[in-house]
């Protein structure tokens, strides 16, 4: 949904007077694998996040479906995509990189954080290889604050910068996250791919923060994005009532 800034004053959530947006062509989420047991946490006890999209592949490398196969008056050229994001944040077990990590869900133990976000991306799509590329912005980071039942600032960042990186002919991209100023972390990754007709392009995928030597959580998320219109709307809106908006099918 789209904050209208109308919560409660004392913080407290209140979904009723935000607009929600829905995308037509894609899906991301988490997948979490949960232990058996919750007494106990160690090698053979333990639980993996997943972070994944999905969707209708815009486009493919063979003749006639490859995104330099858009024709010039059909390009995108610095097309803005805004949508949102959710993540967890993942203890380390042992090992270094991605090796080992842990999510702890016992009602004792708050080292695993549900969090959300926004995400804008800017990209082009066009029949030159070597312009298309994507950028973009991770912010408003929140995790959830289970003791509070409210989402607050994330403790670690709440913006962080998307790299650029090359679209391949299929429609697929990876670049790099900078976690220069997040302070126990190291540079990420995200990648993703665009799905949907160029005339309602959407983006879904996934990110990954490891954590420095030394360092005791990773983040790991997925996001979606709709290409922002030229009257400024994005992605499927329903406003209260269920009347369609835009962009619904």
């Amino acid at each position: 949904g789209e904050d209208k800034r109308l919560e409660p004053t004392d913080g407290g959530t209140d979904p009723s007077d935000d607009r929600n947006f829905y995308l037509s062509y894609a899906a991301y989420g988490l997948f979490d694998w949960v232990p058996s047991s919750y007494v106990s946490v160690n090698e053979g006890d333990h639980t993996r996040i997943w972070p994944f999209a999905v969707g209708y592949d815009a486009f493919k490398d063979a003749d006639d479906m490859k995104v330099t196969d858009v024709d010039e008056a059909d390009k995108i050229t610095a097309g803005k995509f805004k949508g949102q994001t959710i993540g967890e944040t993942v203890e380390l077990i042992t090992g270094t990189g991605f090796t080992t990590y842990i999510l702890k869900h016992s009602s004792t133990n708050d080292n695993a954080w549900l969090l959300r976000g926004d995400i804008e991306l800017t990209a082009t799509i066009s029949g030159t290889a070597a312009d298309n590329k994507v950028e973009g912005t991770l912010s408003n980071m929140e995790q959830w604050d289970k003791g509070t039942s409210k989402w607050k600032a994330f403790e670690y960042f709440t913006t962080a910068s998307l790299g650029e990186g090359s679209i391949g002919d299929d429609g697929s991209f990876n670049g790099a996250i900078d976690a220069t100023s997040i302070v126990g972390f190291n540079d990420g990754f995200y990648k993703g791919s665009f799905y949907g007709p160029l005339s309602g392009l959407e983006v879904a995928g996934a990110w990954a923060i490891p954590p420095t030597t030394g360092g005791v959580r990773a983040i790991m998320g997925s996001f979606g994005a709709a290409l922002v219109r030229d009257d400024g709307t994005y992605g499927c809106v329903i406003q209260t009532g269920g009347t369609v908006v835009a962009g619904c099918r």
